[in-house]
């Protein structure tokens, strides 16, 4: 019918015009160049941050991410929220070394979540 049913698609339909061919192929030609150089942007900037981070010491990172997690953890739940941390990460780590999906032992924890 030609009828716009939807509110957001009414909305659209009245606020934009029809666009032409030629806007429409001059819109995606400039997609085409704006995407051509973030990704350029990005290779150099990934450069310089991969050189950056071969001198970062990994054994600090992880404590420092590791005493992060606990600490928001501690903050956002308390001590349940700690108890839930250990217990997650004494899945993850029983799965490992019984060689099982992750994913299918953490099914036990989202039952916590469901209910909150």
């Amino acid at each position: 019918t030609g009828r716009t049913r939807n509110g957001i698609l009414a909305l659209i339909r009245e606020s934009y015009p029809i666009l032409s061919q030629r806007e429409f192929l001059i819109l995606i030609f400039g997609s085409f160049c704006a995407a051509a150089l973030i990704n350029l942007y990005g290779l150099s900037l990934g450069r310089g941050i991969g050189k950056a981070l071969t001198g970062v010491d990994y054994r600090k990172l992880n404590i420092s991410i590791l005493s992060a997690v606990f600490m928001l953890s501690f903050y956002f739940d308390g001590i349940f929220g700690i108890l839930t941390l250990i217990a997650a990460a004494s899945v993850g780590y029983t799965a490992i070394e019984l060689g099982v999906k992750r994913t299918n032992c953490m099914g036990v924890l989202m039952l916590r979540i469901l209910i909150k």
